[in-house]
C-alpha cells in the first residue's frame, strides 16, 4: 500500500516538472519588445521585383534645359542651382515682347508690357513689384559675372507671361502680350522707349496724358508728363536738393529751402551772382552800341521779400488765383537764386525796342527770358518779357534755338544723371510686333 501511494506521489512531481520546464521554455523563447524593434529595422533580404519607378517631379531637370517661347525654341542664358531654373534677365524680357530698362545706380529692372503694365524688380532680392503693389513668394535673382538672372517666378511677372513652368528637360513660357491693350499704348510704346528723358515709372502717367492728349506727340507726351505739365499748380510742392545749382529749376511744383542764402555779392548797385552781374554789364553795353537802352530794376529777392511781395497783392482784394498768375509764391521765385533780373523798359507787350533786341540777342550773354506766352501752359505765368535769367552759354544757346523753358532743357539735356531716375539706355528695346 505504502509503495503504490509512493509511485503515485513520484508521478505527480515529475508532473509538475514538466509543467514547470515547459513554462520556462516559453517564456525564454519569447522575444522581447527590442527583438521586435531590430527585426523592423533589419528586415532579412527578400527578392527584388522588377519595375518601373514613378518618376519624382524635381523643380528643374539635368542637364540644362531648353527654352521655349511660344513653343519655338529660343536661346536664352539659362543657369540651374539648387534646382531652380535662372533666365538671363534682358534677352528674355527683350524676346517676351516688353521693353526693358536697367537702373544701374538703383540696381533695378523696369519693364513695361503691351497690356500696359509697370514690373519692377531689385537685383539680388526678391522685392517685385506689378503696377506698383509688391508681390510675395519669390525666389531671389542671382547676379553672376554682370548678368542678371531670374528665377521663373520674377520672369513671369517680368514679362508678362501667363505661364513659366518647368515640363520635362523643358522651360516654356507663354508671351502673354499678342497685341497691345489700347491704340493709345500702341502708339506711346511703338514711340518713346528709346527716348533719352523716357522713364518707365511714369509709364502710367504717359499713358494717361497721351489719352487725354491724342494730337500731341508721344515725344512730347514724354517731356511735359516728366516735367509736371498734367499737374495742379502748387499740388505736388518738392524743396529741391541744390539750390545753388545753376541749372536749378523753381516753378510753381519746386522751391528752394526755406534757409536758403545764395553767394551774392553787390555788383553795380544790385545783389546777384557776381559771373551774372558781370554778363549783364556786357548785355548793357552791345544793347546800347545798338541805340537800345537797358536798365536793371532788380535781381536777387530773399525769401522773406518775396512774401510781403506777395502777401500786400494778396491782401490788396486780389484772389490767389489772380496772384499765381504773375507772382511767384515765397520760395518758388528764380529771383532767390541770385541767377535772374528784371530789366526795363519793357512793358506787358512783346513788342518794344528793348524786348526786340533782347529777344534776339540774350541768349549770346547767357540770358534766357523765362516766361513768354507760347510756353504760358508750362511755367504757369502771365508773359513776363522783362524777366531774364542767366545760364552758361551752351545751355543758353540750346534753350533759345529750341525754344525750350528752363523746366524742358532740364529735363532733355540734364537728364538722367542729374535727377537719379536714370535709365542705361543699353538694354531698352520697343517691341512693336508680337
Amino acid at each position: 500500500m505504502r509503495s503504490k501511494k509512493r509511485i503515485f506521489t513520484r508521478l505527480i512531481t515529475a508532473l509538475i516538472v514538466l509543467i514547470a520546464a515547459a513554462m520556462l521554455f516559453i517564456i525564454l523563447d519569447k522575444p522581447s519588445p527590442s527583438d521586435n524593434l531590430d527585426d523592423i529595422a533589419t528586415p532579412p533580404p527578400t527578392e527584388q521585383v522588377t519595375s518601373t519607378p514613378t518618376p519624382i517631379p524635381t523643380p528643374m531637370p539635368s542637364p540644362e534645359p531648353i527654352i521655349y517661347i511660344n513653343s519655338t525654341v529660343t536661346e536664352i542664358p539659362v543657369i540651374v542651382e539648387d534646382g531652380i531654373c535662372y533666365l538671363a534677365a534682358v534677352p528674355m524680357l527683350e524676346k517676351l515682347g516688353v521693353a526693358v530698362f536697367w537702373n544701374a545706380a538703383e540696381q533695378t529692372l523696369a519693364t513695361n508690357s503691351k497690356r500696359g503694365e509697370l514690373a519692377l524688380h531689385r537685383a539680388n532680392t526678391t522685392i517685385v513689384a506689378l503696377d506698383k503693389m509688391e508681390i510675395g513668394g519669390v525666389n531671389t535673382s542671382i547676379t553672376i559675372d554682370g548678368t542678371i538672372y531670374l528665377p521663373l517666378n520674377i520672369a513671369a511677372i517680368l514679362g508678362g507671361t501667363d505661364i513659366a513652368a518647368a515640363r520635362g528637360n523643358a522651360v516654356h513660357l507663354e508671351k502673354a502680350d499678342t497685341g497691345y491693350a489700347t491704340d493709345t499704348i500702341q502708339r506711346v510704346m511703338e514711340q518713346i522707349p528709346l527716348l533719352e528723358n523716357y522713364n518707365p515709372l511714369n509709364f502710367p502717367q504717359y499713358i494717361e496724358y497721351a489719352e487725354a492728349n491724342p494730337e500731341t506727340d508721344a515725344n512730347l507726351v514724354v517731356l511735359y508728363v516728366n516735367i509736371g505739365v498734367h499737374k495742379e499748380h502748387y499740388s505736388d510742392i518738392q524743396t529741391i536738393e541744390n539750390p545753388h545749382d545753376v541749372f536749378a529749376v523753381l516753378d510753381k511744383n519746386h522751391r528752394v529751402p526755406d534757409d536758403f542764402e545764395p553767394e551774392v555779392v553787390l555788383h553795380n548797385g544790385a545783389w546777384w551772382i557776381e559771373e551774372v552781374g558781370l554778363a549783364w554789364d556786357e548785355m548793357k553795353a552791345a544793347a546800347a552800341r545798338d541805340g537800345v537802352s537797358l536798365t536793371l530794376n532788380r535781381a536777387y529777392r530773399s525769401i522773406a521779400d518775396q512774401r510781403n511781395n506777395y502777401n500786400s497783392k494778396v491782401n490788396s482784394g486780389r484772389s490767389v488765383a489772380e496772384v499765381d498768375k504773375g507772382n511767384s509764391r515765397p520760395g518758388h521765385s528764380e529771383h532767390h537764386t541770385g541767377y535772374a533780373a528784371d530789366i526795363s523798359p519793357i512793358n506787358g507787350e512783346p513788342n518794344t525796342p528793348s524786348y526786340v533786341w533782347l529777344a534776339k540777342h540774350a541768349h549770346e550773354y547767357g540770358f534766357i527770358i523765362s516766361f513768354t506766352a507760347e510756353k504760358r501752359f508750362i511755367t504757369g505765368y502771365i508773359p513776363e518779357p522783362w524777366h531774364i535769367r542767366w545760364f552758361p552759354q551752351w545751355a543758353a544757346d540750346i534753350m533759345h534755338s529750341e525754344n525750350l523753358t528752363i523746366p524742358e532743357f532740364d529735363n532733355l539735356y540734364l537728364n538722367p544723371a542729374k535727377h537719379g531716375y536714370a535709365i542705361d539706355h543699353v538694354h531698352a528695346l520697343a517691341v512693336v510686333g508680337g
